[in-house]
């Protein structure tokens, strides 16, 4: 019966890998890259677009792209001719086709126009009339490319680069955003008027990125550059933020159509298990696999209980301990108490003995025999003494042990504890829940600002929003995933009835620094939320630091 699985298994991998290479075969997939470096001195050299161009040049092959030669240090009339070219071969491929330019150099962007500009190799005197007039706008680039009506197109400016040298305070390293346009992906390396880092070993961090998402199998365009987001703000610590606009009416499977993960063989070994390193020996083999983020769920889960299951044995512990104690004092104090009855009824026959013989004493006037009398009757009131002293104790404990409470075994001390030492007692364990609480929030490195799902009135699932940062955190780094989730609450009116539906939802963190993980007050920040067919908005959110709590406080339509 196994093998039986295995082979229909294998059947559906070749089908569905077999049914993806012939959706890919179908389309005319045309790359051209742009890799500039070799820069005047007084505009600044780079290191790596070369390097960058090659790297993303061999991803793409591995997608099926027809790469058009690799443009290496050019001129503003190559750089046209070259955008020029790929439009036409868009066009002679017909609907359908995909286009992907990238480009790897300086590029600025001139404040007072607000208008984007590539940079040619043979640009001199940033700041100057000719410096400008010498290099391409983004513009120019993206009608050349809009010829070409029914295709895809995609464009990628791995560009503002930290060493470009800008002497007047006219323009900017940063590009300005661009207004969405039908039919492109446009993927900026760095946020609005930031800058990207031009570091690495073989290439910069977002063309290594990039990279890496092009070798994963069935990733639409939205998931893969999610994905390089992801890897560059976590590769530069925070420091480069990448960022997108989506004009296109339908994901685009850039890696091949999804077929049957690699990872569904593991999976299915340990998605019932309830062993930890198994979970997390699948996590380290595919850390952004399928099912990784249910794997880690499941780890939180089994970890959360192991605790609790630690906590509580721990508990019957000290409890079984509490109790043997009790036991073993009642029981002391029963031995004390039966003790102190028979030395009453002792004293009380040596009383009557002492009586009798004061009696006799006193008729035969023995000072002798009146005298042991006197010592029988200090004995006596001694014995009674202990007695009660005894009989006081065992009712404190008795008392102690049936008093109710959490389920511990009550104080062993004589006496109840009065009003003050309650209150007191209760103060400190609250103190001491404050303080845990404080240090498990210290602890944590990224709050859950809120996650978006796209319900109709029928509660059936829209496409995921499109999320962008408006307004940057300020000591941190907001990451947008994408999470199984369930509907608990909307902003639009309508929909209760809906609560409680599963799907596929955008979730939005704030990512807390290191450096500032013990910062306290409040940062806000801004993020523009995106539907299908429906008007965008801004939600802005207020961050607890210490406590590591957010509430939006403000929803607004964008315009």
């Amino acid at each position: 019966m196994r093998e039986r699985i295995t082979l229909v298994l294998a059947v559906v991998m070749l089908t569905a890998m077999a049914l993806g290479h012939t959706a890919h075969a179908q389309e005319k997939r045309y790359a051209l890259l742009i890799g500039n470096q070799s820069y005047d001195a007084s505009v600044g050299a780079l290191k790596n677009p070369h390097n960058d161009i090659a790297v993303v040049a061999e991803g793409l092959t591995k997608q099926g792209f027809e790469i058009l030669p690799l443009l290496k240090d050019a001129r503003r009339s190559a750089i046209l001719g070259a955008v020029r070219e790929l439009a036409n071969k868009l066009r002679g491929a017909g609907p359908g086709s995909v286009g992907f330019l990238y480009y790897s150099g300086h590029g600025a962007a001139e404040k007072d126009t607000n208008v984007n500009y590539l940079i040619p190799i043979d640009a001199k005197d940033p700041g100057s009339a000719a410096f400008w007039d010498d290099s391409v706008k983004l513009d120019d680039l993206m009608r050349v490319l809009d010829q070409a009506r029914g295709a895809v197109k995609f464009v990628v400016f791995d560009a503002c680069r930290n060493e470009l040298q800008l002497p007047t305070r006219d323009t900017t390293k940063g590009l300005v955003p661009v207004a969405e346009q039908q039919g492109f992906f446009v993927a900026y390396a760095s946020a609005p008027g930031r800058t990207a880092s031009d570091r690495g070993e073989r290439s910069g961090p977002y063309a290594a990125a990039l990279v890496q998402e092009l070798n994963r199998q069935g990733l639409d365009h939205l998931n893969l550059f999610q994905n390089v987001k992801e890897s560059v703000i976590a590769a530069t610590g925070g420091a480069q933020h990448p960022w997108e606009s989506n004009g296109l009416t339908r994901r685009v499977y850039l890696t091949g159509e999804p077929t049957m993960p690699a990872d569904m063989a593991l999976w299915e070994s340990v998605r019932t298990t309830s062993d930890i390193p198994s979970l997390q020996r699948y996590l380290e083999r595919f850390p952004k696999g399928v099912f990784a983020s249910t794997a880690q769920q499941m780890i939180d889960r089994l970890t959360a209980e192991a605790a609790q299951r630690q906590a509580a044995l721990q508990f019957e512990v000290e409890r079984k301990a509490q109790e043997a104690k009790l036991s073993d004092e009642l029981r002391k104090a029963l031995d004390e108490a039966r003790a102190a009855r028979a030395a009453v009824a002792a004293a009380e026959t040596r009383r009557a003995a002492a009586e009798m013989a004061a009696r006799e004493a006193s008729q035969q006037k023995s000072s002798a025999t009146a005298s042991e009398a006197s010592k029988t009757q200090e004995v006596l009131t001694a014995a009674e003494e202990r007695f009660k002293v005894a009989e006081q104790r065992l009712a404190a404990l008795e008392k102690d042990r049936e008093s109710p409470g959490s389920g511990r075994p009550a104080s062993n001390s004589k006496t109840a504890p009065n009003q003050d030492e309650i209150v007191k007692r209760a103060a400190i364990e609250t103190d001491a829940i404050r303080r845990f609480r404080e240090e498990t929030a210290r602890e944590t490195k990224s709050v859950l600002l809120f996650y978006y799902m796209d319900i109709n009135k029928l509660c059936e699932l829209g496409p995921l929003a499109t999320l962008e940062v408006v307004k940057a955190p300020a000591y941190g780094a907001i990451l947008f995933r994408d999470e199984p989730r369930v509907a608990r609450m909307f902003t639009t009116a309508g929909l209760e009835h809906c609560v409680g539906t599963k799907g596929m939802a955008r979730v939005a963190y704030y990512i807390i620094n290191d450096a500032d993980r013990e910062r306290g007050g409040t940062d806000t920040v801004s993020i523009r939320v995106r539907y299908d067919k429906a008007a965008p908005r801004i939600e802005e959110f207020d961050i607890k630091m210490r406590e590591r709590t957010a509430t939006r406080t403000k929803v607004t339509r964008a315009k």
